[in-house]
């Protein structure tokens, strides 16, 4: 994958245009990220021993803490879990890029294994090149969830977990923007005149479609213009489909 160009780019941080998450029913696969006393990242549950991230978040990081079932990180409910994890536990891409944020992607291998007893913790499924025949990755709205900032004067994550519906664009639509997005990349648009997406504090945080009955993990948090959190410039996302393999290869998640 050719790599994005750095001066149109910013690692992505915070939700801009959401609302409170008041129900675990879509939220459920969402994942805290705590590294290195002291960034904020987030997270999709694929397994009982996995969860998947962006690389950016785990690069040349030494620990992470790991926060499952949470809505209000003040307030976690009965059943809500923390895990630590270290250096050996994360799988960064091999040919991940920290200057132009090619192949961004990471997995953390859970040392206990998540028990999916309540509803409060489940994992997500990932798209697949079958769920195209009923989804475009260039067209369909998806939604979008983080504790990051929820807007470029904010100074602390949000206490509440956010939500925000998103649409895609095609990669032709987006290379105004990004001249080096490829397949490899997903792009989204608010779809109005009001900026609506992450920000500082949500890179990581996955991507989800309404698939028929199911929701579908389609992308990964990447990155945004340096227009800043406000702009109504598309966000960039890792392309879930694109590393199908790559995620049964390391995780056994096929």
């Amino acid at each position: 994958m050719n790599g994005l160009m750095c001066q149109h780019y910013a690692i992505q941080s915070k939700i801009i245009g959401g609302d409170n998450v008041d129900s675990y029913e879509l939220t459920n696969f969402v994942v805290g990220i705590y590294i290195d006393d002291g960034e904020w990242c987030g997270g999709s549950i694929i397994s009982s021993k996995c969860v998947i991230t962006a690389a950016h978040c785990l690069y040349e990081k030494n620990k992470a803490k790991l926060y499952f079932g949470y809505i209000r990180l003040s307030s976690p409910p009965s059943g809500a879990v923390n895990m630590n994890a270290s250096h050996d536990d994360f799988i960064i891409h091999n040919e991940f890029s920290p200057i132009t944020l090619a192949n961004d992607i990471a997995g953390i291998v859970l040392r206990t294994t998540l028990s999916f007893t309540t509803q409060i913790i489940q994992p997500i499924q990932l798209f697949s090149k079958y769920d195209s025949y009923n989804y475009s990755l260039e067209s369909g709205a998806a939604t979008l969830c983080g504790w990051g900032f929820t807007s470029d004067s904010s100074t602390t994550l949000s206490d509440f977990l956010q939500y925000v519906d998103v649409y895609l664009m095609s990669i032709d639509s987006c290379k105004k923007f990004y001249p080096n997005v490829t397949k490899f990349n997903l792009c989204t648009t608010s779809g109005s005149n009001v900026a609506k997406g992450g920000c500082r504090g949500d890179s990581g945080h996955g991507l989800a479609a309404q698939i028929n009955s199911s929701r579908k993990l389609i992308g990964i948090l990447s990155f945004r213009s340096k227009n800043g959190c406000n702009s109504l410039d598309p966000r960039g996302y890792t392309n879930i489909v694109e590393y199908s393999n790559w995620i049964c290869q390391n995780f056994r998640v096929c």
